[in-house]
């Protein structure tokens, strides 16, 4: 299972480097990957990704839409069904991810 956490705060109240450290030290664990995080106004995530199959490894985390911001641990079964409906929603990221932002 992968880790991931955030923080966010309404008026776009800026994030610390104590609390963005600390947040990516939480997400740390030996089993998995060092964490990535992103940090816009108000808003912080940070993700330590273990991959379970092929296609995670190319899956930057977390992922930054157009008007979201997206970490994703999970199995999406019906991912050919998805790609149909919602690839007028995508761009040239398909990843898990991508897909779970796009359905938002």
């Amino acid at each position: 299972m992968s880790f991931q956490a955030g923080i966010f705060y309404f008026g776009d109240r800026e994030i610390g480097e104590f609390e963005a450290r600390a947040i990516r030290a939480w997400v740390r664990s030996d089993d998995c990957e060092s964490p990535t995080s992103s940090c816009d106004a108000g808003v912080f995530l940070a993700h330590a990704a273990l991959h379970f199959n092929r296609r995670t490894p190319e899956e930057a985390q977390p992922f930054l839409g157009q008007t979201c911001a997206v970490t994703f641990d999970g199995r999406l079964d019906n991912r050919k069904d998805l790609l149909l409906r919602l690839r007028s929603a995508l761009s040239a990221d398909t990843s898990d991810a991508a897909l779970a932002a796009a359905g938002l």
